[in-house]
């Protein structure tokens, strides 16, 4: 009987510094991802040796890299092989522009700072195809003959692939946040997407001069035509010392603490009154029948609970009025104003098909904005009159879209992420200068690290709170400590890493629950700016509010503003 003890799952685990071989099984992918020290499962041709997503990893079997598909340049989220690009462009892309512009649409009419503001939603940056050198002067011509703008997804996965992975000696990007970076060696991407370079079997030239093939270089570079301020770099945070993060730490502390009593002098005073003893931000967790189905099914609850606490916000403070006109920003798949809908005439179940649907006698204009186009969409269940404007909010004007000027409007969104919130709340502004009337806005904070400083709602605001360029990107940093989690347990000597002396450094170290804190008083500091431009630029009455629990949501903050006339606390 051998003495040996059986293998737990954990221990039979690969250590993550040892890559197998490539899969001999026939139709595997070749691309190893180092994120989950795998290879790729998708299926290949016959032919191939690597997935249709990662074939722009594919070699020729020589010294050469040739890329065989490329990111498709209106929308990043899918690749395309290169001698179909300018087809695949003109004619079968659905990201491609509309060959006639609705009225509605004019570029960055949003933007606070034009032309040089020019960053879009969500971390999101217009970017032309400067220089894509592709190995061959074939390639290269088919490509540099196209010059267009595409939005730059920075959270793209494919996009990280492409551009950490290691083709040949090395990989030189040039993008508007940061200078220009050479990635050697084993990289992780700073949005946690790891890709691992030595994925790539294609080796340099041979020839020191022959730089086409010694190495692949990709630059993305702004457009001269809209954006013509570059955003400081900044050393990453890794890099720095644990007392310059602390310095860091404790400047948002002052500035939050600064700001506390402006933003106190914004809300009504009833509204003042009501608050708790030492509490800044009322909590108010509120509920709809309207979600009773889905709760019934006991399925996504942290988004039944958040969904039915924002309609019954909008419940109480009179926004669910079948005489206004219902405008969701970020809309998705339009979940949430489907249970809107279902508040408007009282049903409380979603109906399972579109023949179940029942059409309103008197139905409720309602217009859902987003800049993507969504597969399963809620619109077949909708029983009143919806409208779609596949726009990003930057380029949008609300005035001009049918029928909106013949109405109030509601402005409501669930987290609405980033820096879309700040083009909504301009946007908004916009609207009520051309004659539209706002009865009430409605948003679900969240995403405060995708916030850009161009495109920040209230410069002014910043200005005053002495928050400049190189700040306000820290501040969006730090913001993302409310929300990333407790890290794994860590030994001292790893934390003080690269640090210097550990006893000089150990004094500024924070624990996780003083990281947490630090991150939540950065995002005030952005809503707080906000909730100003709303009072002094929409005269509507701002209030942020606590309208569910940390357990459902770390992002459990909302934006609610009002009329003059009424006011949160009072409704």
């Amino acid at each position: 009987m051998s003495d040996s003890q059986p293998t737990t799952a954990r221990e039979s685990k690969r250590p993550k510094n040892e890559r197998p071989s490539p899969p001999e099984e026939p139709g595997r992918c070749h691309f190893f991802v180092a994120r989950r020290n795998r290879y790729c499962t998708l299926r290949t041709k016959a032919t191939e040796s690597y997935c249709g997503e990662h074939a722009v990893f594919a070699s020729t079997g020589s010294q050469t890299a040739v890329l065989k598909r490329v990111p498709c340049p209106l929308d990043p989220s899918h690749t395309i092989n290169i001698k179909d690009l300018e087809k695949h462009m003109k004619y079968r892309c659905n990201s491609r522009p509309p060959e006639v512009l609705p009225a509605y649409y004019k570029e960055n009419f949003n933007t606070i700072r034009q032309p040089d503001a020019a960053r879009a939603v969500g971390g999101v940056d217009p970017l032309t195809i400067h220089s894509l050198n592709l190995g061959t002067t074939e390639n290269r011509t088919a490509t540099n003959s196209i010059n267009v703008t595409f939005a730059y997804k920075k959270r793209s996965k494919l996009y990280h692939e492409l551009i950490q992975q290691k083709l040949g000696k090395t990989l030189t990007v040039q993008l508007p946040s940061q200078t220009t970076t050479t990635v050697n060696g084993d990289t992780r991407p700073n949005d946690d997407v790891t890709v691992d370079s030595k994925a790539s079997t294609v080796e340099p030239s041979q020839n020191p001069s022959d730089t086409t093939n010694s190495e692949l270089q990709v630059q993305l570079t702004p457009s001269s035509t809209k954006l013509t301020a570059a955003t400081p770099t900044l050393v990453p945070f890794p890099t720095l010392s644990w007392k310059l993060v602390r310095s860091l730490a404790d400047r948002a502390r002052a500035t939050y603490e600064a700001q506390v009593s402006h933003y106190q002098a914004l809300l009504p005073p009833a509204t003042l009154q009501a608050l708790p003893a030492d509490t800044l931000f009322r909590t108010e967790i509120l509920d709809h029948p309207a979600l009773t189905g889905q709760r019934q099914k006991k399925t996504w609850v942290k988004h039944v609970v958040q969904q039915a606490s924002l309609l019954g916000q909008m419940e109480k403070h009179g926004l669910l009025n079948p005489l206004y006109h219902f405008v969701e920003f970020g809309a998705g798949k339009g979940e949430l104003t489907t249970y809107v809908q279902h508040a408007l005439v009282g049903e409380t179940t979603t109906p399972k098909s579109k023949a179940e649907v029942v059409p309103c006698e008197t139905p409720v204009p309602f217009t859902l904005v987003d800049r993507r186009n969504f597969r399963n969409k809620f619109d077949k269940f909708a029983s009143h009159t919806v409208q779609r404007l596949e726009i990003d909010i930057k380029d949008l004007d609300l005035a001009a879209v049918d029928g909106l000027l013949d109405r109030p409007i509601v402005a409501y969104s669930k987290h609405l992420c980033g820096a879309a919130t700040d083009l909504t709340l301009r946007c908004l502004e916009q609207f009520q200068r051309k004659g539209g009337r706002v009865a009430g806005v409605l948003i679900a904070l969240c995403c405060h690290h995708a916030c850009d400083q161009a495109l920040y709602v209230n410069p002014d605001y910043l200005e005053r709170a002495n928050v400049d360029d190189e700040f306000f990107q820290r501040l969006t940093s730090m913001s993302g400590w409310a929300t990333c989690g407790k890290p794994k347990q860590r030994g001292s000597s790893n934390l003080r890493s690269n640090q210097g002396d550990d006893n000089e450094e150990a004094q500024y170290l924070m624990d996780c629950t003083e990281r947490e804190v630090v991150g939540r008083q950065c995002k005030r500091i952005l809503d707080f700016g906000r909730a100003e431009y709303l009072k002094n630029n929409l005269a509507l009455n701002p209030e942020l509010i606590y309208y569910i629990t940390q357990e459902a949501s770390l992002e459990n903050l909302a934006l609610i503003a009002l009329p003059a006339s009424v006011s949160a606390s009072d409704s």
